[in-house]
Order: structure tokens, then sequence, then C-alpha cells
């Protein structure tokens, strides 16, 4: 891949900073727009800006329309069974506080148990310590080796029968481990435990399903 050619694709990206090159390296808090991205947002502001999915006039259907195409889009993208499997939130952080609120603190009791790295991003951290002071289940946390990978020979031990939900990232935001998805998701299975996959990090750079 040619990167130059990819960074002329961002116009916040080519400008000069103190006149030098801008080399961002923030995009998991915020990520840069490409033009495209935002011609399209300027096409749908100044051609058929309207609420989708409640007005029958012309601009709110075919707002509707290219949303929903959008979410299709998306489905294939990760290989999701149906398009309405897809949920769009305002990014990662709202999407887990929002499982925490409406599945974890509904479903989860006292001693049921919360499985974590400590590879995890606060955004991963946070709710679930939230849901363990409000409903008393237990928080555990898969250790990291020295070398930055993950313990997976203490999976059989951490992950148990107890466990309710084992939730993790793709990748590490901090030090750039790649977890090992299918081992961890396979001993979850095990114990009919439900798994939350933070990928924001490896969306963009990894094939997902």
């Amino acid at each position: 891949m040619d990167f130059s050619v990819l960074k002329k694709q961002f116009p916040l990206l080519v400008q000069k900073e103190n006149d030098k090159n801008i080399y961002y390296l923030d995009s998991a808090s915020t990520s840069q727009k490409p033009q495209i991205m935002l011609d399209r947002v300027m096409k749908y502001y100044t051609t058929y800006n309207a609420n989708i999915h409640r007005g029958v006039y012309a601009f709110a259907e075919r707002a509707t329309t290219a949303y929903e195409n959008v979410r299709s889009q998306v489905a294939c993208w990760l290989n999701a069974y149906d398009a309405s499997e897809v949920i769009f939130t305002r990014g990662t952080t709202e999407g887990i506080n929002f499982i925490a609120d409406a599945w974890a603190l509904q479903i989860l009791k006292k001693g049921d148990e919360i499985v974590i790295t400590q590879l995890e991003h606060h955004a991963n951290y946070l709710p679930w310590q939230r849901v363990v002071q409000r409903t008393g289940a237990i928080l555990k946390i898969i250790p990291v080796k020295q070398n930055g990978d993950l313990d997976y020979d203490s999976l059989d031990t951490i992950i148990t029968d107890k466990t309710k939900l084992v939730a993790f990232c793709h990748v590490s935001n901090a030090i750039g481990t790649v977890v090992d998805v299918r081992r961890i998701v396979q001993r979850a299975k095990q114990v009919g435990a439900r798994v939350l996959l933070d990928a924001a990090q490896s969306a963009a750079h990894k094939k997902l399903d």
C-alpha cells in the first residue's frame, strides 16, 4: 500500500503544522475523515437531510434507504447472519456501556463472574467495575505475561461455570498485543458464557467475522 497516496485522501493530514508534516496517532480516540466521507456527509445535508424511519416524504425515504443500505454493507463486511444484527452506536465506549446497562445489570446477580484481560482500555474496564459494584458479581482478570501476551494457560481456571461474560479487546491500544480470539471464545462457549469483543483497534486492519 502506498501510504502517501492514502494520506492524500484525508484533507486534515495534508496540512502542515508549524511547517512540518502531520503524523496523526490518535485514531483510537478520534479518527480523521477521508474526503469521500466528507463529500457523502455534505451530500446528505444538502440534498436529503431528514429523520430516518419516521417520515413518508421523499427526503425521509431517501435518508432511510441510505441508512439501511449502510447497515447491510456493514453486515456483509462483518459476515453477520442478518443485517438486523447490526446496531449503530456513537462509538465503542457507548456500545460497551449499552451492553453493560441493558444486559449485564439486568441479568447478572451476586456470585456471577465477568472476565476481562489485563490489556483492556478503561472503556472495557469501568463499565464492568460498575456492574459488579451494583450486582455483587465478581470481576476476574486474565493476566499478561512479561512478553505482552495473555496468559492463555490460565483460561481454564479463570473462565469457569460461574462466568457469564468474557469481555476483551482484539488488539491492545496500549502495547499492540493481538489476542487469540478463537481460543478465548472457545473456552467461553464451553462454559456457556457470552462474549464481548472490543474490535476498535482491529476493525480497520483485520478481517472480522
